[in-house]
């Protein structure tokens, strides 16, 4: 084989040649394999000359099926011979591939990039650490009396805060019976600004944006209830297996304490690899980032379906069609989580970073559609993190106590 190397921007063109006895090989083989499968009329299966088997299937589905094995062959050892890693599967175009002659492509490669990884030292943060009010105490406080309210009917208007038992109907579909809460839009906003106001027994008709189209729902409305919420008293308190309200609101806090904390650690801990990964001068071709763009939105669809949702449905909700969400806000992401797969997995080996069996298999478990190399990557990448995570950390607190010690 021989190969010609032209280096792109974030890219390496190779002119490939391999020797025309291998695609004679190659031909031979793929007739051998196909011959196997074929039901030939007057043979057994597997049994026919070669000559019959070429007559039989014809030389272009030959030729297919010997092209795609001494590419993926070729590729192989082009990726050896240059001592390659690929991000993706490469661009090929063929130039050449008929028995008795050379065979002659084009194969365009996006390389694993080269870079040192840069101390952790230089991510400098500014992120203050949350504090617990008053104020949050309270809040949460009043959400758990709603969540104790009883609903009573009410005569007249509804308004933000009350429950209003509605059916609808989009055209001759069945009817549909929703319970809404108003101000909270939980349901569609056209709904819960237009039933502001309503009384049992209005008939409305309310037009809504379904999907980028205006439609009309016809909507009556039942009943219209008020939400009384329990005082807020000792008695309430005891309902959470404590004695007092002041022992519910200190419970409260130390709750909201550790909640916050623990999303001020992920908060942390993605702010730290986002500017980490900042340090580092990756760039990729628009190849790349269209492999990159593609397996983010089918990962996210995935994601979605795993929770019970449809894309169409989540954007719906942000507002945008697909072809808007994928170019403002999936292709950015997807670029920014190709840098943290590769950032990580170089840590990943440079501090020779393992995934145990038993953690692969804890991962694995109740997943049966999971595949095991995506996951086992994964848990690599995520190890990886927590390290570098740990040292930048470990040499903050350092870093702190010097300058206290140097006052």
């Amino acid at each position: 084989m021989q190969t010609e190397r032209k280096d792109l921007e974030n890219q390496v063109e190779f002119r490939v040649t391999v020797p025309a006895e291998k695609v004679d090989n190659a031909m031979n083989m793929a007739t051998s394999r196909l011959g196997q499968d074929a039901i030939i009329p007057g043979f057994r299966k597997g049994r026919a000359p070669t000559n019959v088997v070429k007559a039989f299937l014809g030389k272009e589905k030959i030729k297919e099926e010997a092209l795609s094995a001494l590419l993926e062959e070729s590729i192989e050892e082009v990726y050896e011979k240059e001592n390659i890693t690929p991000l993706f599967s490469p661009q090929i175009k063929v130039e050449q591939f008929e028995e008795g002659m050379p065979f002659i492509f084009r194969m365009t490669v996006d390389p694993w990039p080269e870079f040192e990884l840069p101390p952790v030292e230089q991510v400098k943060l500014d992120l203050p650490p949350p504090v617990i009010t008053d104020a949050d105490v309270e809040k949460t406080i009043f959400r758990l009396r709603e969540s104790y309210a009883t609903l009573n009917s009410k005569d007249g208007p509804a308004g933000v805060g009350d429950v209003v038992v509605v059916r609808w109907r989009l055209g001759d579909e069945p009817w549909a019976t929703e319970m809404l809460e108003l101000g909270k839009e939980s349901f569609l906003p056209e709904f819960d600004q237009n039933l502001q106001g309503a009384q049992a027994g209005e008939t409305k008709t309310i037009s809504v944006d379904l999907k980028g189209e205006k439609a009309d729902i016809e909507v009556q409305v039942v009943e219209v209830k008020q939400k009384e919420l329990p005082p807020e008293n000792d008695e309430f308190a005891q309902n959470f297996q404590v004695s007092s309200l002041a022992e519910l609101k200190e419970k409260v806090r130390t709750d909201l304490k550790n909640y916050m904390e623990n999303e001020y650690q992920k908060q942390l801990k993605e702010e730290f690899l986002r500017k980490y990964i900042e340090l580092i001068p990756l760039e990729f071709s628009s190849h790349a980032q269209e492999k990159a763009l593609a397996n983010y939105v089918e990962s996210f669809k995935d994601y979605l379906k795993s929770t019970g949702r449809m894309l169409d449905d989540f954007l719906g909700r942000i507002g945008l069609t697909e072809e808007e969400w994928r170019e403002t806000v999936a292709r950015k992401q997807a670029v920014q989580t190709l840098k943290e797969q590769i950032v990580l997995w170089q840590v990943a080996d440079e501090r020779d970073i393992q995934v145990e069996e038993s953690e692969l298999r804890e991962a694995l478990r109740n997943r049966e559609d999971a595949d095991p190399e995506s996951i086992y990557a994964s848990l690599r990448r995520r190890k990886a993190l927590d390290e570098l995570f740990h040292d930048w950390q470990l040499s903050t607190i350092l870093s702190q106590k010097e300058k206290e010690e140097g006052r």
